[in-house]
């Protein structure tokens, strides 16, 4: 037996001296990738003390597992989404820690950026969380009101909504697109009662969700708005502002904070990341276990959360606002005329863009009017006109065969030819800045016809319109067009254009299309000048030869008719 466990041995130490050697040598060649590859910068959206040791704990879990250097940038909501959205393609590549509105926002401004992770959290046990408004119990006479019965506490008077941070998931902007949805809006005035609209007052206080707990609870104001890790807490730990508060669910979870890297970050570096991300203990209290942080997860095994994103990604999406569209005759009236304006109708139908045809029992304003006027039979003049915008009326004459015919090109033109109207997003404080959704190039310097508006019901296209002016367009990309902030500021006296994303104030910018012609027409253009000259000089040439003919005829009289022969 003595010999048999002689033999065992003597195979089995091979073994582990093969495993032991094939560990060190992955380690030493991990560790040369790791030298050769760049400095990672590591950017987190600072929200407290306890948050920033997570932080700590996963760059140091990150370094430990990669060999990977990390330079870390401790950044505001608004300054991350912003250097993020814009980071330069010669940088170093950057892994970032964001909250994911924050995430959402600069993605929508031009990120070029990759998911790599969420986290699992201690107060939900999942990779998602819900917002909550938290309001007085005082309010109610009723336990567990719902938010049908928050919106007719609202409508019954005067409230004051706050906040810690605009660039807040859930503390501000699911809570403002519920607003909105409900026609509640942030605004200093009483509206008048035929607006139907619901006025709010919206305030920024405190620095954390916490403190709009406390200021909810004394008074101090009447609605605000948490996550789950707060509600536990006042829930476990402050029980008498728990018995103060009602907190009221909203219907939309959202994901956990993202772990996202830059698209241009050198595969191996990627790699390296996502398997230290998937070698994380799992096991409670798990690898991170500092404040929320349990451990992070790979958003591919993170169905919940890519859920939640995808949610989130739609309602945040700036989706064009409708603009009406009156089409009225001009010329008298015959059935073809009529079955003109049939096929007008169908093309901004089936357009899909943000054009409906106005409906004066459905809508208030007219956005632009279209007028047609026969030519003949086979061609129609569609006048454009934007409503208010001080532009000169666009106009299309348009040959056509039939009606469907007639519906294709009309909506062929809406596509091709037509100016669009689009408004500022609210949500962008460092510069005026319309989300991007046109194929078309507006070129820096470009002047563009603005306004503001007060929304009094969205629904129907209700607003009072403030003073026209001009917006000069400072840069274009795919993205995103930029407006000079300068022009907007001194806009007819009403203040400047980075208002209250919660209030019902807008900006709406014509987007003018370039009136260039294309090469081929403008080379015809000349081609056909050049035709017109050389023609003009011939005809010149030609008179001035048989004038002197002439007089040679009057000197010779024998020559006159063979001056007329020429």
């Amino acid at each position: 037996m003595e010999e048999r466990g002689i033999m065992r041995h003597s195979k089995v130490a091979p073994l582990f001296r093969m495993a032991g050697t094939c560990v060190v040598a992955l380690s030493l060649a991990r560790a040369a990738i790791a030298q050769q590859l760049p400095s990672i910068a590591f950017v987190t959206v600072t929200f407290d003390k306890d948050v920033h040791q997570a932080d700590v704990a996963l760059e140091r879990y990150l370094k430990e597992k990669t060999g990977l250097d990390f330079d870390e940038m401790n950044l505001e909501y608004q300054e991350a989404k912003y250097r993020v959205a814009n980071w330069s393609r010669e940088s170093q590549p950057y892994l970032a820690r964001m909250t994911p509105y924050v995430y959402v926002a600069a993605e929508m401004l031009g990120a070029d950026a990759e998911i790599l992770a969420t986290y699992n959290s201690k107060a939900t046990k999942s990779t998602t969380y819900h917002s909550y408004f938290v309001v007085r119990r005082g309010y109610f006479n009723h336990p567990n009101p719902s938010l049908s019965d928050l919106v007719d506490f609202l409508r019954s008077g005067q409230a004051r909504f706050v906040y810690h941070d605009r660039f807040s998931t859930s503390s501000y902007f699911l809570p403002a697109l519920y607003f909105r949805s409900q026609r509640i809006f942030a605004m200093t005035d009483a509206p008048d009662p035929n607006d139907r609209v619901i006025r709010l007052q919206v305030t920024k206080a405190g620095t954390s969700s916490g403190d709009l707990v406390e200021l909810v609870a004394s008074g101090q104001a009447e609605l605000a708005a948490v996550w789950d890790g707060t509600k536990q807490k006042i829930e476990q730990q402050r029980r008498e502002l728990a018995d103060q508060v009602y907190f009221i669910q909203l219907p939309d979870p959202v994901p956990n904070d993202l772990l996202v890297v830059s698209r241009r970050t050198p595969p191996d570096v990627v790699r390296l990341l996502r398997d230290a991300i998937r070698s994380m203990n799992k096991n409670d209290p798990g690898e991170i276990h500092t404040d929320d942080y349990r451990w992070w997860v790979d958003l591919k095994e993170a169905d919940e959360a890519r859920s939640a994103l995808a949610n989130l990604r739609r309602i945040a999406a700036e989706h064009p606002a409708p603009v009406t569209v009156q089409i009225q005759k001009a010329g008298p009236a015959s059935e073809r005329l009529s079955e003109c304006v049939e096929a007008a109708r169908q093309a901004i139908r089936l357009s899909g863009t943000e054009l409906v045809v106005f409906d004066e029992d459905s809508h208030y304003h007219k956005d632009v009017v279209w007028t047609l006027s026969l030519i003949h039979d086979g061609a129609v003049d569609l006048k454009t006109d934007i409503a208010g915008s001080e532009l000169p009326p666009q106009r299309f004459q348009i040959s056509f065969n039939d009606t469907p015919d007639l519906t294709k090109r009309i909506g062929t033109l809406i596509h091709s030819r037509m100016h669009r109207i689009r408004y500022i997003w609210p949500y962008e404080e460092k510069t005026p800045t319309i989300i991007r959704d046109v194929d078309f190039s507006v070129r820096p310097g470009t002047p563009l016809k603005a306004r503001r508006i007060t929304w009094l019901n969205p629904e129907r296209n209700y607003f009072r319109e403030g003073d026209s002016f001009e917006a000069a367009v400072t840069g274009e990309d795919f993205y995103k067009f930029s407006l000079d902030p300068t022009r907007f500021s001194t806009a007819g006296n009403e203040g400047g254009w980075a208002s209250e994303p919660m209030s019902n104030i807008a900006y709406r910018v014509v987007l003018v299309r370039p009136s260039e012609e294309p090469f081929v027409f403008q080379a015809l253009t000349v081609v056909l000048v050049v035709i017109l000259i050389g023609a003009a000089a011939g005809c010149t040439v030609d008179i001035r030869r048989r004038e002197k003919a002439l007089r040679k005829s009057e000197q010779h009289p024998g020559a006159r008719e063979a001056a007329f022969a020429q």
